[in-house]
């Protein structure tokens, strides 16, 4: 018999044999409920095809789902009996609850009672007749032979492992997790799944699974070949990450010059991965140079200069300062010479760090509130430094926002009789926000 895949003529039997294997007393009756037999399972060998859905109207097709029949190549009904059913309320015991819910009303999709029932086997600690029921019903989903391989991994089969992973490249050449899985067993296994996957579903063009294919060959040894494939495909995809970064591992000075081949044409896309590339291959300088060029190029930019700050926020504190001396308001340059003051905290020039910062806090623009988008590492690491900053931003005219803000940050400071002077002058403009942080300082409570 030919069906489709998951084909519902196959489900009675895959269930029948998931619960079995579970030790439940569960069998299907067919035809009339006067003749009953337990479910067993067939040697002769099963055919699972991809065809057209099946007509409900055509003598012998399956039963759409939801119907009242199952498997039967003539109308027939189904019953499921139980004999003995566990109830715990483990996990187990839920799911065959459900597989019993779903064969009497049919409320699953085939694809769903076979991950539901393979699932409940690997969770019983019955992996092997997991792997048994999905190659049964020729499971269509590579991360359950994923799933069952790793139980029997972990279980110290590995010949049924092999077969698990291997399974699941067939289906799908694409999926990593089967390739990683195959190749820490058996490389040789795996670049012959692989091969083989490829072949059989045309997939040469494929760039998931030709890069799987650069995997498995880098696994056995052949390094100049996985380079040749990843290539090829970057030829065709030449900005597809997942195999720019496997060209990297095999081959540094093919991922340099394929890199400076996308900088001419994008430099914004591509010259922070190559300045990254150059720090890890111990060429810091080359990398500062390049970004150098950038800016002496686009003086002032500010993408330029946060690109160096990833590498050196020193230079790029330089940069901001040497370019945009004065102090007017600007948004993107306050942010800017915040996010350098956080990088310079970081790398231990807390000097440097709180100057980046003021520098951003009395150029940033306050926000249609009235209040001030400051870097909160400043809040964090030099509240009373930020507390002066906020200060000198405030007029006769700042909001309630604007000093509930700087009395926050006064309290940070350490400073709570000039916190409750500017809670007091916000409670004064907006009462019913903030006098309840006057009412807690009155209370001995942290207002915070």
């Amino acid at each position: 018999m030919t069906v489709n895949a998951f084909g519902l003529q196959l489900l009675p039997l895959a269930i029948g044999v998931t619960l079995g294997a579970l030790g439940v007393g569960w069998y299907l009756d067919f035809g009339s409920s006067e003749s009953s037999r337990p479910a067993q399972r067939s040697s002769a060998p099963v055919v699972i095809e991809e065809g057209p859905a099946a007509d409900p109207s055509q003598p012998g097709a399956a039963a759409p789902v939801g119907a009242p029949t199952w498997g039967s190549e003539a109308p027939a009904t189904a019953h499921l009996r139980t004999a003995e059913v566990p109830r715990q309320g483990d996990l187990v015991g839920a799911r065959l609850a459900a597989l019993e819910r779903a064969f009497r009303t049919g409320g699953l999709a085939p694809e769903a009672l076979t991950e539901l029932a393979a699932n409940s086997l690997i969770d019983a600690g019955l992996p092997g007749e997991a792997l048994d029921l999905l190659l049964e019903v020729g499971a269509r989903r590579s991360w359950l032979f994923v799933s069952a391989g790793r139980s029997l991994a972990r279980r110290g089969d590995r010949a049924r492992a092999i077969e698990a992973f291997t399974a699941g490249i067939r289906v799908d050449p694409g999926s990593s997790s089967a390739v990683f899985e195959l190749n820490k067993l058996d490389p040789l296994a795996c670049l012959d799944a692989m091969v083989a996957a490829i072949a059989a579903g045309g997939l040469e063009e494929d760039r998931d699974s030709q890069a799987n294919l650069a995997s498995a060959m880098e696994a056995w040894g052949l390094e100049a070949e996985a380079v040749a494939v990843l290539q090829r495909q970057l030829e065709a995809g030449p900005r597809d990450r997942n195999l720019l970064a496997r060209l990297e591992r095999l081959d540094s000075g093919a991922y340099e010059a394929h890199l400076r081949g996308l900088i001419e044409a994008e430099p914004e896309d591509w010259i922070d991965d190559l300045a990254q590339h150059l720090i890890k291959e111990g060429r810091r300088q080359e990398a500062l140079d390049l970004l150098d060029r950038q800016l002496d190029a686009n003086p002032g930019d500010l993408f330029w200069i946060g690109t160096l700050e990833e590498f050196a926020p020193e230079q790029a504190y330089l940069a901001l300062k040497g370019h945009y001396p004065g102090y007017s308001v600007s948004e993107e340059v306050g942010a800017s010479f915040g996010s350098v003051g956080s990088s310079l905290w970081k790398a231990g020039k807390r000097d440097a760090a709180i100057d980046a910062w003021t520098t951003g806090a009395l150029r940033c623009p306050l926000d249609s509130d009235g209040e001030l988008d400051y870097e909160f590492d400043f809040y964090l690491s030099a509240p009373a430094t930020l507390a002066r900053a906020l200060e000198q931003r405030r007029t006769p005219e700042s909001t309630a926002v604007f000093h509930g803000d700087l009395a926050d940050v006064l309290w940070q400071a350490g400073e709570p009789e000039q916190a409750a002077a500017s809670w007091r002058r916000a409670a004064e403009l907006d009462p019913g926000t903030w006098q309840v942080f006057l009412d807690r300082l009155a209370a001995g409570e942290d207002p915070l």
